[in-house]
């Protein structure tokens, strides 16, 4: 068996698993996303699957653009005004707040170095709660707490990015200036980038995208359009923040 053979044979069975895991979550009281992650637990131990490397460039450019498309597709503009204030509040405060949470216990708790620790809380503060979502259409939660968690997944990223950035500089030796080439004021300009920048290009993108396709009724150009506006749109804006930020 050649190793492309043998891959395809691991993905079909990945796939069975999953399914069957669909299966039975109908019968038991159990939320098929936590079912996923019990079964993973329950059968990495026994190692008769190879170990899968998945690389950071697959996540990124493959399955992270159209889940952040996808959950933008499905936010209503009206519930995101509507919520507009706690949303900013945990896209922004929220995300520090985090942060400093994650240093603290990583600090103490293992006893790394501060600026290590903050650098990995920075990382891991901007998460894309898919299966929390999933999680939550499952448990019938309210919308309204839908709508928060997913218009915070959106925001976030501006204020991550900043956080990871001056982090980072000052764990390079750099000092925090309020100056106009200082390091506050240049994190704020990357801040409004990011935020505003990709609010403008999505906007762009998609107004034409939408544009083009109510010329046209054909399911195969509504696609092939929705696609390259969700993958071109977080593809500009991936090419315009620093390679050392965003890998």
């Amino acid at each position: 068996m050649n190793e492309t053979h043998f891959t395809i044979t691991i993905f079909i069975v990945l796939l069975l698993i999953a399914s069957g895991v669909a299966m039975v979550t109908r019968w038991i009281r159990v939320p098929y996303t936590l079912a996923l992650v019990l079964v993973g637990l329950l059968i990495s131990p026994l190692h008769f699957l190879p170990v899968v490397h998945i690389s950071p460039e697959l996540i990124l450019l493959i399955f992270l653009p159209a889940l952040l498309f996808e959950a933008a597709w499905n936010l209503r503009l009206e519930h995101l005004r509507e919520n507009l204030a706690p949303i900013l509040l945990l896209a922004g405060p929220g995300v520090v707040v985090s942060v400093g949470i994650a240093g603290v216990v990583l600090h103490y708790g293992i006893g790394w170095p501060w600026k290590t620790a903050l650098l990995f809380g920075a990382i891991i503060s901007a998460t894309d709660p898919v299966s929390v979502l999933a999680l939550f259409k499952k448990l019938g939660l309210p919308k309204r707490l839908n709508t928060i968690v997913e218009g915070e997944s959106l925001i976030n990223d501006g204020t991550a990015v900043v956080v990871f950035k001056i982090i980072l500089a000052l764990a390079a030796g750099a000092t925090l200036e309020i100056s106009t080439g200082g390091l506050l004021m240049d994190s704020l300009r990357e801040f409004i980038k990011v935020v505003f920048g990709g609010l403008a290009v999505g906007a762009i993108i998609g107004l034409t995208a939408s544009a083009l396709t109510a010329r046209f009724d054909d399911h195969l150009l509504e696609i092939t359009l929705t696609t390259i506006a969700a993958y071109g749109s977080f593809l500009e804006r991936r090419s315009s923040i620093p390679s050392r930020v965003v890998t």
